[in-house]
């Protein structure tokens, strides 16, 4: 079986071949169905050709669905009406549609700029509540802030100017830990 890239651009046209021996397009219909944490499967049928291989494209129209640039789960599975097999998974990553906004930063970025807007405003104001990536943050000691605007720095200048940056945790645990004293 032919694999799909390992990296797309949402909004960009996406074709590539796709052969499964045991199930010729001739009697099987394939869908990959991609799927980003909680979100509806997107599906994506292939044409079948007359040497009984696949063919998938993804127009613009399909790859823009790609809302959230991450890595997507994906499951190609062939059926004939009846039967339905599950023929591969895997996982495909997707960077996000240039013509559209979207924040470049990195995930250690955006933490470290969240850390810093709570430090810079925390002598005005010490109940603080504060969201990042999701996580909801009440209250945290000025001195464990401290520690992660530390953390959070590190990973930062360590990430610079590496493939693949936005989304690899590269921080070892016992760091992340340490910033609440847990190991």
């Amino acid at each position: 079986m032919t694999k799909l890239p390992k990296m797309i651009t949402s909004g960009d046209t996406v074709s590539w071949d796709v052969t499964v021996p045991d199930y010729l397009s001739t009697a099987w219909t394939l869908t990959y169905y991609f799927a980003h944490a909680a979100e509806t499967p997107i599906p994506v049928v292939a044409e079948g050709n007359a040497d009984g291989t696949y063919t998938l494209k993804m127009t613009p129209a399909v790859s823009s669905r790609f809302l959230v640039a991450a890595d997507y789960h994906y499951t190609a599975r062939v059926s004939d009406g009846t039967d339905t097999y599950t023929v591969a998974r895997g996982t495909v990553g997707v960077k996000p549609n240039p013509t559209l906004p979207h924040d470049t930063r990195s995930h250690w970025e955006i933490g470290l700029a969240a850390v810093k807007a709570v430090l810079e405003n925390r002598l005005s104001d010490p109940a603080v509540d504060y969201e990042i990536d999701g996580l909801k943050v009440r209250n945290i000691p000025h001195a464990d802030l401290l520690k992660l605007y530390a953390l959070y720095s590190a990973a930062v200048r360590r990430g610079k100017g590496k493939p693949g940056f936005r989304n690899v945790l590269d921080v070892p645990p016992a760091a992340v830990f340490a910033v609440r004293g847990g190991r």
